[in-house]
């Protein structure tokens, strides 16, 4: 108690506890039967009320050494960060002290240090799971951005995506948290799954500093963006039926190489271009690979990684016939037009990034 005291007002150890079961004794006209029940009761009490002693004890001394750090304080049945934010929303069951002051659990850090000057940080346990893209990341202000396809309920590593951008948001001072809605796949997506994910995400205590933004909203956006990339002769149309398609994929499966557009369209005659087009003739737009290109990016978690984007990709859809864009296409457009500086997500995105860096 006195030490707790000397070190803050904070936190006071709770009053002494009186281990009322040692002060009792069996009355002398009670016989021997209940006499030792009645000892082994007192002792059992005796036994929890000094088990609730160490917690209380040990609670104390965990509390004082976080006061100690400065990097957490407590009020009330609210957790304040040291610059007197709340942390709503984030239970924090198990803490454990870092240099800085960061207070740790499992894989969720609470980058919390009175200068909010660290980077930011990920257990190594978990950064197999994890991809943190950031090209444009250095000096300025951080934004960054969950985007959840709204095909059903919020999935438990959707949300830790969406834990991870928050906390980079709330690390920087003028950090910003975007929501975006990827809905361009219309067969599956739903409002009520949009409603439950942006519910489920309120719920966590992960609020967005801007949006929702709905791609299904921002279409003549991505419409103007292909135009663009057709005059600067980085698109063009594709009339290749599916049944064609199909038929050069087998072909190339069969011969032992990857399976990409075969660039039929790629370059043909301009007046062949122009009178299907006249025509009506259901088509696609494709970007335009640069022939040799090699895409490099330094990914904060996986180091330098590249990929030959022509081997890997080819030239892939832009547009659909039905006029949809295509989900990598309204992210690449999204990211440049919102800013976003910082891009955490999925291992399983990663393999994306080639598309997205080379729009």
């Amino acid at each position: 108690r006195r030490g707790a005291q000397k070190s803050t007002d904070i936190y006071t150890y709770p009053p002494r506890i009186y281990l009322m079961p040692l002060l009792l004794r069996p009355r002398s006209d009670q016989n021997e039967r209940g006499r030792t029940k009645f000892l082994k009761v007192s002792l059992g009490l005796a036994v929890c009320s000094c088990v609730f002693a160490m917690l209380y004890v040990a609670r104390g001394t965990t509390q004082l050494r976080l006061a100690r750090t400065g990097s957490i304080a407590r009020a009330g049945s609210s957790h304040y960060y040291s610059n007197g934010r709340r942390a709503t929303g984030l239970l924090v069951k198990k803490q454990h002290i870092h240099k800085g002051g960061g207070v740790q659990k499992g894989i969720t850090s609470l980058l919390c240090d009175s200068k909010r000057s660290r980077p930011f940080e990920v257990s190594p346990k978990s950064n197999r799971l994890l991809s943190v893209y950031a090209e444009q990341s250095e000096g300025g202000d951080t934004r960054v951005r969950f985007a959840p396809s709204p095909t059903g309920s919020l999935h438990v590593g959707g949300a830790r995506t969406a834990l991870y951008n928050w906390l980079l948001a709330q690390k920087t001072d003028q950090g910003k948290f975007v929501l975006r809605v990827e809905d361009t796949d219309v067969a599956r997506s739903t409002r009520e799954s949009e409603e439950s994910v942006l519910g489920d995400l309120k719920w966590l205590g992960l609020r967005w500093d801007e949006g929702p933004f709905r791609q299904s909203e921002r279409g003549d956006i991505y419409k103007e963006m292909v135009q663009k990339l057709l005059e600067s002769g980085n698109a063009y149309p594709c009339f290749s039926t599916d049944e064609e398609l199909e038929e050069a994929k087998a072909k190339q499966l069969a011969e032992g190489k990857n399976a990409k557009y075969d660039g039929k369209w790629r370059d043909a005659d301009p007046e062949v271009v122009q009178k299907m087009l006249e025509d009506g003739v259901p088509h696609t737009y494709r970007f335009k690979i640069p022939k040799g290109e090699v895409i490099t990016i330094n990914d904060k978690v996986r180091g330098t990684v590249s990929w030959d984007a022509e081997a890997t990709l080819g030239d892939f859809i832009l547009l659909r016939s039905t006029g949809i864009p295509v989900y990598n296409f309204c992210v690449a457009v999204d990211d440049a037009l919102m800013g976003i500086t910082t891009v955490v997500r999925a291992e399983e995105h990663l393999t994306n990034t080639v598309r997205l860096t080379t729009l």
